[in-house]
């Protein structure tokens, strides 16, 4: 029997006790908790008693998961881990960072991903649980770029930028179940038609023009919007291009409304570029297959089923199933290619 997979377990795979290790904004659901015995520094943009507030006000926090809160030690940005950590390092390595969906809430993706491998010790981890977008309110967003991350890192901004507000709020979106609305799914269940937007984009707009034209608060939103090829293929980029001393442990596939990520610190090695572009193009094809409803597993489900449809007597109509397969133009191209390749062969024979 396969064992039931353990989120917790997922997380803490490379994370080893003995180690001092960094928590970011553990909230009430800590992955390291100090009371099971971790050495766990807790890193938060709020200090304990504003979350403590926070959390008694939230309705899916019950009193058990109060208990679990704990205290914050380094009140801060984590796109700003580096400097946070700096005397703290003085005394300890660092061995670990854990973070559950906060990743993709940083401004500066790219700020905290250079500060992590500062402030990992050779061979230090960093594991991350981030949401698949195309399973949550990020639902009709497009997927984050490589010159996203790169434009917030190099024009860095103290608050998420306007457009960047904008983008997530305009097609916020709620996932209608049989009984509830959900602002995210599982992937595995997920019937993408289900999806409604929830906006009102008037609205929206105008908060956007106040904001351009004057000081505003901070916006909590989701500054990326991934899976986990999306990811990949931005990391694995920018270790090409030197900027991340990081190598890709793991990054698994959407599990529940999440993926999962293992980095490591470790010292810059030089790949081949015919290995690096024959990976990059495998990840841009697979990127290209996610983006479409056949990444549904209950789409392809209902696909399949229409697929059964095409036979005749209980035969399959060959033809008829690789063109709904490959698409009419593709199919047809195909055959051409198999007719000229055959008519050579004949020739040299």
């Amino acid at each position: 029997m396969t064992k039931k997979f353990n989120r917790l377990e997922e997380l803490r795979r490379y994370v080893d006790k003995n180690d001092t290790g960094i928590e970011i904004a553990p909230y009430c659901t800590p992955i390291a908790s100090r009371r099971d015995g971790y050495n766990t520094i807790n890193v938060d943009v709020f200090h304990t008693t504003t979350i403590r507030e926070r959390a008694a006000s939230d309705a899916f926090v019950d009193s058990e998961k109060m208990a679990l809160i704990e205290e914050v030690d380094l009140v801060g940005d984590a796109s700003e881990l580096a400097a946070l950590t700096e005397k703290l390092r003085a005394e300890h390595q660092i061995g670990y960072i854990v973070s559950s969906h906060n990743f993709e809430h940083l401004p500066n993706p790219l700020k905290f991903l250079k500060d992590c491998s500062e402030v990992l010790k050779e061979g230090g981890v960093l594991s991350m649980a981030v949401p698949d977008f195309r399973t949550c309110f990020d639902h009709f967003r497009f997927p984050t770029r490589l010159s996203d991350w790169l434009e917030a890192y190099h024009n860095p901004l103290p608050l998420p930028a306007p457009s960047r507000i904008f983008e997530a709020s305009s097609v916020y979106a709620e996932y209608a179940d049989i009984d509830d609305r959900h602002l995210a799914f599982s992937m595995d269940r997920l019937q993408p038609d289900r999806f409604d937007p929830t906006t009102n984009l008037r609205e929206q707009y105008d908060a956007y023009l106040n904001r351009l034209n004057g000081p505003f608060d901070y916006v909590d939103s989701h500054f990326s919007a991934m899976f986990g090829e999306t990811f990949e293929l931005m990391v694995r980029d920018l270790i090409y291009l030197g900027e991340l001393d990081l190598e890709v442990l793991e990054v698994s596939e959407t599990l529940g409304h999440e993926f999962f990520v293992h980095l490591r610190k470790s010292s810059p090695s030089i790949e081949p570029d015919s290995a690096f572009f024959e990976r990059r193009a495998a990840l841009l094809k697979q990127v290209q297959a996610g983006l479409g409803t056949g990444a549904f597993p209950t789409v392809r489900a209902k696909q399949v089923l229409k697929l059964s449809h095409l036979s005749l007597n209980g035969i399959v109509d060959f033809r008829a199933l690789m063109r709904r397969v490959f698409g009419k133009k593709s199919f047809d191209r195909l055959r051409e290619l198999n007719a000229n390749r055959r008519a050579r062969r004949k020739n040299t024979g």
